[in-house]
């Protein structure tokens, strides 16, 4: 029976669904914060981002797959055996990132943070002149 360590946060549902699929396998569920070497020993399949100086005597493991689109600290030399496979969440993020970068480019245009940290301070005035996106070119 082949063991899966997921390493991510999963609520009760995904945990049952995860289940449900690797049917045959034992799910054995932890958090990068509290995970142990014998857990990762354990495991031939981690969902997730363990720290990578765990995986060094990880001889069961097959294949990881992080839940970060990064993987440099998991390709170096002496963390994975070469013949593990590993796979990571590159392009998972896009839609977040463009969001959020629009927004915080709109925040800074309106100047919102020092707007807020006014209101929550209870100050009611101007913080200078704003600008808009509109017609404007943006680098990022």
């Amino acid at each position: 029976m082949k063991t899966i360590l997921i390493v991510m946060p999963v609520q009760e549902p995904h945990r049952q669904y995860l289940e449900s699929i690797a049917a045959g396998c034992r799910c054995v569920c932890s958090t990068p914060q509290t995970v142990t070497r014998e857990e990762v020993a354990e495991a031939e399949i981690i969902l997730g981002n363990v720290p990578p100086a765990l995986l060094a005597g990880a001889e069961k493991l097959e294949w990881i797959q992080l839940n970060s689109a990064g993987f440099d600290a998991y390709v170096k030399p002496g963390i994975l055996r070469p013949d593990v496979l590993l796979t990571c969440a590159t392009g998972a993020y896009g839609l977040a990132v463009a969001e959020g970068m629009l927004a915080m480019t709109l925040a800074l245009c309106r100047k919102l943070d020092l707007y807020a940290k006014n209101q929550a301070e209870h100050l009611w005035r101007a913080e200078g002149a704003i600008t808009s996106v509109w017609g404007s070119t943006t680098l990022v």
